[in-house]
């Protein structure tokens, strides 16, 4: 069957034998070439509007009066397309209680040996002795929304992690096999 697809001269051969590995090769390296590039955009983008936004803040921290703050919305409105407003005294829209779910993360590796045993925490025993509060990661939630920058036409998915001290995933599980699930916001 595949015989009839095959050339059947000797040149169509050869030709067949140089041209697939370089069309093979130029497939792939392409394909790493622009993951790798998105990769990298997508992270300068981020963080560039991340220090946008931190420069804003710093400077509204620093303008005490009205002008001085209209000032600052103008330079953002104009040099970074972020339009800016400050309601005193209001608290931002939270997210619906439904939009959150438990992320757990997955293992990159299984362990095939036998674990060891657990040397004993010095930190908790510090953190006793001086009476701090002792604070611990227990759970992560994410939640996701769409959002449109003011001068873009694309919509984009917005992921926002935080982390809340509620409950503690199965240990029953694998954390490879744990799925995201749904559960009370932070």
């Amino acid at each position: 069957m595949i015989k009839r697809i095959l050339p059947r001269s000797l040149l169509g051969r050869s030709i067949l034998i140089i041209v697939t590995p370089l069309i093979l090769l130029q497939l792939v390296s392409g394909f790493v070439f622009y993951e790798s590039h998105w990769d990298k955009v997508s992270l300068r983008l981020a963080r560039g509007l991340a220090g946008d936004i931190a420069a804003v803040v710093e400077l509204l921290h620093v303008a005490r009066t009205e002008p001085a703050r209209a000032r600052i919305y103008r330079l953002a409105a104009q040099n970074m397309a972020i339009v800016v407003r400050l309601r005193a005294g209001e608290i931002m829209e939270n997210l619906p209680e439904t939009a959150w779910k438990r992320l757990c993360r997955r293992v990159k590796h299984e362990v095939k040996t036998t674990p060891r045993a657990r040397p004993t925490n010095v930190k908790e025993q510090v953190i006793k002795q001086r009476e701090f509060k002792n604070i611990r990661l227990v759970d992560e939630y994410i939640a996701e929304f769409q959002y449109s920058p003011t001068l873009c036409k694309k919509t984009y998915r917005v992921v926002v992690p935080s982390n809340a001290p509620i409950s503690i995933c199965p240990l029953s599980t694998s954390l490879r096999d744990r799925p995201f699930t749904s559960a009370t916001p932070p």
